[in-house]
């Protein structure tokens, strides 16, 4: 189903639109997301470019740059729904938290949760406000 916002952009998100959403309609997002979104997120971003930089220039500068890599591809929502230019600054956060998350503790694990459970907000409140 192709849902459109007032200026005629297709949302991502429309998938979610024809679903009642009871406990297991929201617990069917939080698996999407965990697994086919945020998992390949982190395991690239942190796991591996985070892990790289961390190791060849240190926690600060290593997180800043794989903060920035982390943004650059969540650019690509702009072009969908311009208006929401002002995520840039939340991404840019998420993006220093989770590694910052990472390099304490090793694993991509922290990351993953509250990664995941920022997308399923994110989609969940993009939903109440577009429809």
């Amino acid at each position: 189903m192709a849902t459109t916002d007032m200026e005629g952009v297709t949302l991502g998100f429309a998938k979610y639109l024809d679903w009642n959403f009871t406990l297991t309609a929201v617990a069917i997002l939080l698996f999407r997301e965990a697994v086919y979104v945020t998992l390949g997120e982190e395991l690239l971003f942190r796991g591996l470019i985070g892990g790289i930089l961390f190791r060849r220039f240190g926690f600060h500068t290593g997180n800043l740059l794989q903060t920035a890599i982390f943004v650059l591809p969540h650019l690509l929502i702009l072009v969908l729904v311009p208006g929401l230019w002002p995520m840039i600054v939340v991404w840019a956060a998420a993006g220093w938290l989770m590694g910052w998350l990472y390099f304490r503790t090793g694993s991509i694990v922290p990351g993953w949760i509250a990664h995941t459970l920022g997308n399923v907000l994110a989609t969940l409140q993009m939903v109440l406000i577009f429809f």
